[in-house]
């Protein structure tokens, strides 16, 4: 098996040029947004994580959990409806398609997070989002 390696763009690139760009924070971070405690995170990778067949997976989004003892409440009403976010990571094959999971997992945890009434947000350390301050 051949170990491939591609730009942001999808361009072949060689091992030498993958350590040039992997040393540009900014061009490995495609967008980081936290929502309440969680972290979102959408990164380039350059190497291809694909196993088998289909287009190169060279985009990684994660969702860090906060930590549970201070957080378990969120936690829980989180992965209650979306279970899918336990140790939750996709991979892409094109920045738009990594933007969009990316947005999409965000307005789902917001969802989640608005859940939550003022007193147990604050309660785990964290401010109430500006749309729902009075």
């Amino acid at each position: 098996m051949t170990i491939r390696h591609y730009n942001r763009e999808g361009d072949p690139i060689s091992l030498v040029e993958l350590g040039r760009l992997y040393e540009d924070l900014d061009y490995r971070r495609v967008v980081f947004t936290k929502v309440g405690p969680y972290e979102v995170s959408t990164a380039w990778l350059g190497t291809d994580h694909r196993y088998g067949d289909g287009p190169p997976l060279i985009f990684e989004t994660m969702v860090f959990e906060p930590p549970r003892d201070r957080y378990i409440a969120l936690i829980n009403k989180v992965i209650a409806d979306h279970p899918e976010f336990e140790e939750f990571t996709t991979r892409h094959s094109t920045e738009d398609e990594a933007r969009r999971e990316h947005e999409l997992i965000v307005e789902t945890l917001r969802q989640a997070v608005a859940l939550f009434d003022d007193e147990e947000l604050k309660a785990m350390g964290q401010q109430p989002p500006d749309d729902k301050k009075e």
